[in-house]
């Protein structure tokens, strides 16, 4: 197996690679835009047939994060795995397979597809190597590759990020710490009614 680097690497060029997309026109990156965190700057992103999806696809950067979060009125963490939007989902190795395989968004009809597509160009056979320890290219492999990605993505300077990790309360205004609580609230509030 390779180094510690190796597979986030192979996820940053899965990541930006429009063969993830049925017909090569749209790769994770053309929703998920480096330039605007790693978020869409239009209210809803558009498709491999430039159909626009139900909602903006949301940022991805933190995602380790997201396993724990505060409630303000309790003053207690709790952990939980909540992705997308709405939390219909706790696995970020099914999260990252979810928009590949979506009708408007990436459209592959099944993994095994897109495992060949991948497998088919040559330069993906050295980076599998140095990821995994041999070529092979699975839906498995590829899920592992894009969440290690996803989860390489980090801020930790921003006002909320000193916050957070160093109690600097005083950065967020009084309507950005209510903000949070509002986010906060219903996001667990959308999990607990899904289970």
């Amino acid at each position: 197996m390779g180094g510690n680097n190796d597979l986030p690497q192979l996820g940053r060029v899965l990541f930006y690679d429009k063969l993830l997309s049925i017909n090569n026109s749209v790769a994770c990156a053309s929703c998920h835009k480096q330039a605007f965190g790693f978020a869409d700057n239009v209210a809803f992103s558009r498709g491999f047939e430039n159909v626009v999806t139900k909602r903006n696809s949301m940022p991805i950067q933190n995602l380790s994060a997201f396993s724990e979060f505060f409630i303000a009125d309790e003053n207690r963490f709790i952990q939980s795995s909540i992705l997308f939007w709405d939390g219909r989902e706790s696995s970020l190795n099914t999260m990252v397979m979810r928009p590949i395989l979506n009708h408007i968004e990436m459209g592959m009809s099944d993994m095994a597809t897109l495992s060949r597509k991948i497998a088919a160009m040559p330069y993906y056979q050295p980076l599998f190597a140095k990821a995994f320890g041999s070529s092979e290219v699975s839906p498995e492999r590829i899920a592992n590759a894009l969440a290690s990605f996803s989860q390489s993505i980090r801020s930790t300077e921003t006002r909320f990020d000193r916050m957070m990790n160093r109690g600097e309360s005083n950065l967020l205004s009084a309507n950005e710490l209510r903000g949070l609580q509002l986010f906060l609230r219903n996001t667990i509030a959308t999990a607990v009614i899904r289970w």
